[in-house]
């Protein structure tokens, strides 16, 4: 848990330090309820009756979904701000891209969602270094088996509220010039 503190610390330093101006407003409610889902969340697993901390951890979880679901099923995000955490040719010669956002979730590619070597982003994308703040554009993938939601790749329960990863296609990505 420290880890992933230090982490949405560190990333709100370097988006500051990036000038990155105002996060959009999805941004903002997007981080805002990751970072409560995650609290209850911590808070319930603390508990020592476990069977309360069980149902307080499932009822976190559950006002997670339901505070993201709006913000998830956006058709488009824009301007988001988040750090390049990887970037990795897939032997498809597609890019795989993920970029941490502050609250410690990520948006990245999949298969079906990498950048093509014919796109506009793929060049783009080739000269980013990890580390590097970026300006993002795209959207989220729908879930290959649940109709109408979006594919979180976290294997745990508390994966999922902790380091929350999204399946995400870039249509935009720009670095932000640092100081």
């Amino acid at each position: 848990m420290r880890i992933i503190g230090a982490l949405s610390l560190a990333l709100v330093g370097l988006i500051s330090a990036a000038q990155a101006g105002e996060l959009p407003a999805s941004q903002k409610a997007f981080c805002e309820a990751i970072e409560t889902g995650r609290a209850a969340y911590t808070k319930a697993a603390a508990d020592t009756n476990r069977l309360r901390g069980s149902q307080a951890k499932a009822a976190a979880v559950e006002q997670l979904n339901k505070t993201l679901a709006p913000i998830l099923m956006s058709d488009e995000f824009r301007g988001w701000v988040g750090k390049v955490a990887d970037v990795t040719q897939l032997p498809s010669g597609r890019a795989y891209v993920s970029v941490a956002l502050p609250c410690g979730a990520e948006l990245s590619t999949i298969d079906k969602s990498a950048v093509a070597p014919d796109s506009a982003v793929f060049q783009t994308v080739a000269a980013l270094d990890v580390g590097t703040v970026v300006r993002l554009s795209g959207r989220l993938v729908p879930h290959p088996s649940r109709p109408g939601q979006v594919y979180e790749m976290s294997f745990t329960e508390q994966g999922r509220v902790e380091a929350p990863e999204y399946a995400f296609a870039f249509t935009g990505l720009e670095p932000i010039a640092t100081r």
